[in-house]
């Protein structure tokens, strides 16, 4: 049984095939289409699970109450609560509302599903076989799209806010940003061969990819670190023409609790490491003494040395000036020093002190004063003092410079030994003359 009550009943038809119920709304005398307020529809139980069909165009003013699915603008059932279908440039569905005293909503959707499925508020889906058309999956205009409460945010103009409903960019994002392994994000071109900033994570190691150059900034004008493409890396200057130039002081290690002790070292590896360790370090020996430290690799084989020299332009060669060895002798233009001080050259000094044996022995009562007859011998024989090096010996070898000072001293007192055995002699001679006269 169908039941059909409120106004304007004379404009409704209703049409009985079995199972189901068709109401047809017309226009009478020409008139234009009106308002159907309070309009019932009834069925009896037998009607229920049967399908009512609404033909040609209907306003419903007041309340719609629909238990089952239903379909506008198609004949052709499925499963959905409501299908509407909709032909040329003529919207599927056209909501409206211009109440200005209240909240409007174009759409209000809502979703409840208490089992395990998934619940859709608004599901859309487009598709057109002609790849020329325009497919919007959603078209928003005149006004902000806002999702969960301003999780997301959309303004009129074109910003978008996640996580802040208040957006001042293109994209404003309170909160983290998560890109899973082997995805990336790209600044400038999206192509490896375009000039590009690309962030990407492989799952194991990050890397960050940029061309033709990444400039980090301080205050959004001056350039703080440089990274060309060739690798070259400054700070403090934009044209670093090393691995590392930097345009400033440079500190090494920072300020540590303990007194005593090596602070950071600045080590020195070369083309092939051998486990030579070389590295400069500060060292404090107490609360107000400390040292630098220059280490010469791990052993004392006059192998690893310490070199200050240069490196001429005109014959490209290297020349050592100061070298010191492994094992603490020092060189002063002097490659391979074999004493602890090795100089090829001239010595400026205002005082020299030299440590070594002295030549007391020769006043002791022991010491055997040659005869100067055997002095006058060897003199003619060897042309040198006795005990003296040769001119040959001395360009081959060198002067032991407190040997010689001590050598030099024995002949003086020699000599001085040899001047009072004349003396003595002289005083005899003078007292044997004197006697003779006295006669």
């Amino acid at each position: 049984m169908l039941t059909v009550t409120g106004s304007r009943k004379d404009s409704i038809s209703t049409i009985l095939p079995t199972g189901k119920a068709r109401v047809q709304f017309r226009v009478k005398n020409g008139g234009a289409i009106g308002n159907y307020t309070g309009l019932t529809f009834s069925f009896s139980e037998d009607n229920t699970t049967s399908s009512t069909s609404v033909s040609n165009n209907a306003f419903v003013n007041q309340g719609l109450y629909v238990l089952g699915n239903t379909y506008i603008g198609t004949s052709s059932y499925n499963s959905s609560a409501l299908q509407v279908a909709g032909n040329n440039n003529i919207y599927s569905i056209y909501a409206s509302n211009n109440n200005s005293n209240l909240n409007v909503y174009g759409i209000y959707s809502s979703a409840i599903n208490t089992s395990s499925g998934s619940a859709y508020g608004l599901y859309s889906s487009v598709f057109s076989p002609s790849s020329s058309s325009n497919l919007w999956a959603g078209y928003f205009t005149g006004g902000k799209v806002q999702v969960n409460g301003g999780n997301l945010l959309i303004t009129s103009y074109g910003k978008v806010g996640i996580g802040t409903t208040t957006p001042q960019n293109a994209l404003d994002v309170y909160g983290s940003v998560y890109l899973p392994a082997n995805n990336s994000y790209w600044i400038g071109s999206y192509s490896d061969s375009g000039n590009r900033l690309k962030l990407n994570h492989n799952g194991t190691n990050a890397y960050i990819d940029y061309l033709p150059n990444l400039y980090f900034r301080a205050d959004g004008t001056t350039n703080a670190l440089t990274l060309l493409q060739n690798g070259n890396v400054g700070i403090g200057t934009t044209e670093p023409q090393t691995k590392l130039t930097v345009n400033g002081e440079i500190q090494v290690g920072i300020d540590k609790p303990e007194i005593e002790g090596y602070g950071d070292r600045l080590s020195f590896l070369g083309k092939n490491y051998n486990t030579d360790l070389l590295w400069i370090a500060r060292y404090n020996i107490s609360p107000n003494a400390s040292e630098l430290r220059v280490n010469i690799g791990d052993d004392a084989n006059d192998e690893d040395r310490f070199v200050i020299g240069n490196h001429l332009y005109s014959d490209n060669l290297w020349y050592p000036h100061l070298v010191v060895t492994n094992s603490g002798k020092v060189g002063i233009n002097v490659n391979n020093p074999q004493y602890s001080l090795d100089v090829n050259g001239a010595i400026r000094a205002k005082e020299v002190k030299v440590e070594t044996n002295w030549a007391d022995f020769v006043f002791k009562d022991n010491y055997l004063l040659k005869p100067l007859q055997e002095v006058n011998d060897y003199i003619k024989a060897n042309k040198r003092l006795p005990g003296i090096p040769s001119e040959q010996e001395v360009k081959e070898t060198g002067v032991n410079l407190g040997d010689m000072q001590t050598k030099l001293l024995q002949k003086v007192e020699e000599l001085t030994l040899y001047t009072i055995q004349q003396q003595e002699m002289i005083d005899k001679l003078n007292a044997r003359i004197e006697k003779l006269e006295n006669k």
